[in-house]
């Protein structure tokens, strides 16, 4: 898919891809003419992750690439899983621990 499909489909500025991209939280896409790129569903997953990482935990994108470099090889769902068990322990966890 083409920049602007991607930009259609997550709802993310071009300018914001760009630099997601700069800041290595993106996958570098494919080139496919000198200032064409192909985008795929690796690049929807991930701005999709990191938008859900910012939205629903806060997370700010400095912590967020270092997550992302931690978990970057694996697929995005089972990364998802892990980040959520790793960096957020479920409230009744907590709260035991603190009685």
């Amino acid at each position: 898919m083409k920049l602007r499909d991607l930009i259609q489909i997550t709802g993310i500025p071009k300018q914001t891809i760009h630099y997601y991209l700069q800041q290595g939280l993106l996958p570098k896409p494919r080139k496919i003419g000198k200032n064409l790129s192909e985008y795929d569903q690796r690049h929807v997953d991930r701005i999709r992750l990191i938008k859900d990482l910012q939205e629903d935990y806060f997370l700010p994108l400095s912590v967020i690439k270092k997550i992302l470099k931690k978990y970057g090889r694996e697929a995005e769902s089972r990364a998802m899983l892990k980040i959520r068990r790793e960096y957020f322990r479920p409230l009744n966890q907590l709260l035991a621990g603190e009685i």
